[in-house]
């Protein structure tokens, strides 16, 4: 069996609310993805929804982050999915790189 590497999804944070591509990465059935935001906080909580189209409900995480001076962070999820395709519709807030490029 072919086995893909894991995914390492960054967003870039100047396009963190704008995307209209769509990508398509195919992974191993089972595989990790990491998803790391960088997020400019502006004196105020932020909640940052990790659901994407590729989830199903069964699969769907959403985390609560939340900062109370101006800063930067990096914010980690790991999603484990079933599926050996991930598909990204661009149905979300976030804009996807991988391995530090734009796909």
């Amino acid at each position: 069996d072919v086995k893909f590497p894991d995914i390492d999804i960054i967003v870039s944070p100047s396009e963190l609310l704008l995307s209209n591509k769509t990508h398509t990465y195919e992974v191993a059935e089972g595989a990790d993805i990491s998803i790391t935001c960088q997020l400019t906080y502006s004196g105020r909580e932020r909640y940052l929804n990790w659901t994407h189209p590729m989830l199903d409900n069964e699969h769907v995480q959403t985390s609560h982050y939340e900062k109370n001076n101006d800063t930067t962070d990096l914010v980690s999820r790991t999603l484990q999915i079933k599926k050996a395709l991930f598909r990204d519709s661009g149905e979300h807030s976030c804009y996807f790189w991988k391995d530090g490029g734009i796909q």
